[in-house]
């Protein structure tokens, strides 16, 4: 279980030296590869787009000083299926074309936040053969203020679906329409293939304080209410599932490795490794499912193909988490797992 090391454990210097220079496109492609044989047999697939801020890396108390990455991911089946560096002179709205172009978009769903709703990310998506979700806010405010005016006055006479949950001392109810009549909306005939609108008004309750929202999606089909409130739902697991994961399971904000490429393979091998350990089987948490492979010293049990998954894992989130704890000077090895993870 032990990795051997005849001439020692490298430092940091040398391990971070390795990851700055390798090349984050290549190194993501073995990732991504994977994902796609997953998608392979699946007809019809959700993908989400949304960017995270690597808040360790941050150079100033600013909010945007940090290394932002944006990434595609399958909501349904939990994988990452391809990720764009935001350089600090651009956004997500200029790098997104490029992350559109590694994706296979046919028979997919993309939805995206409302910094990227442009004309030319919707025309990218449908000429991939796709159908898009686009969020839209004020920062299209002419469409904005058409959409919202033409829902009330055709609110009544829409179908609708209802949910409500209950979680975190909250109760949240979601109401979802879908608005097929658009022809009143003059400036939707410049987005390419916009077939309906997508509208959610949520409601928040907690500690007797009520929060109301509402919400206004472009869409290229035409789902259903309960499709449409199942969507726009799914859109958020990115935020709930994956960057959740690697900010608390992973401690990504805890990391302040900072130099050329290497945190940028850092967020790579924690995504490796949350990837590796969701395919697992059993109830555990990620958490405690990772333990289980650097705790273990059976062979047989490090042989079976439900654990080597578990130990690349193990060894995937080491390399991580060494390059933060060893900055530090803990007395801890990345490459002795037994010791590392009951530290961690």
């Amino acid at each position: 279980m032990f990795l051997q090391l005849d001439n020692g454990i490298p430092s940091h210097d040398t391990i971070n030296r390795v990851f700055e220079g390798i090349l984050p496109s290549q190194f993501s492609s073995c990732l991504h590869r994977h994902s796609l044989k997953i998608l392979e047999f699946i007809e019809r697939k959700q993908i989400n787009i949304d960017g995270k801020v690597l808040r360790g890396t941050r150079t100033s108390e600013s909010k945007t000083s940090g290394i932002c990455i944006v990434s595609a991911w399958a909501s349904e089946q939990q994988l990452t299926l391809g990720q764009v560096h935001v350089d600090k002179k651009s956004n997500e709205k200029i790098v997104l074309p490029l992350l559109l172009e590694t994706l296979d978009l046919k028979n997919a769903i993309v939805t995206i936040n409302a910094m990227a709703t442009h004309q030319k990310i919707a025309n990218q998506i449908i000429g991939g053969k796709g159908d898009y979700i686009l969020a839209l806010k004020l920062n299209q405010k002419i469409l904005f203020e058409e959409v919202e005016r033409d829902f009330l006055r055709q609110k009544e006479g829409l179908t609708f679906d209802k949910t409500i949950d209950f979680g975190s001392g909250r109760i949240e109810t979601r109401t979802a329409y879908v608005m097929e009549n658009i022809k009143f909306i003059d400036q939707a005939e410049e987005w390419t293939n916009l077939k309906s609108i997508l509208v959610i008004e949520s409601k928040r309750e907690k500690n007797e304080i009520v929060q109301q929202q509402r919400r206004f999606y472009l869409c290229s089909f035409i789902p259903t209410a309960k499709q449409a409130n199942h969507y726009i739902r799914s859109h958020w697991g990115i935020e709930g599932t994956l960057h959740w994961h690697l900010d608390v399971t992973l401690g990504e904000d805890k990391s302040k490795t900072k130099n050329g490429n290497t945190p940028e393979n850092l967020n790579i091998i924690r995504k490796m490794t949350l990837q590796a350990l969701k395919q697992t089987e059993g109830k555990q948490s990620i958490k405690n499912k990772r333990k289980m492979a650097g705790w273990n010293d059976d062979r047989t049990f490090a042989n079976s193909n439900h654990y080597q998954i578990l130990f690349c894992a193990t060894i995937f989130f080491s390399i991580a988490k060494g390059l933060q704890t060893l900055r530090y000077g803990k007395k801890e090895t990345i490459f002795c797992l037994k010791k590392d993870l009951r530290k961690s």
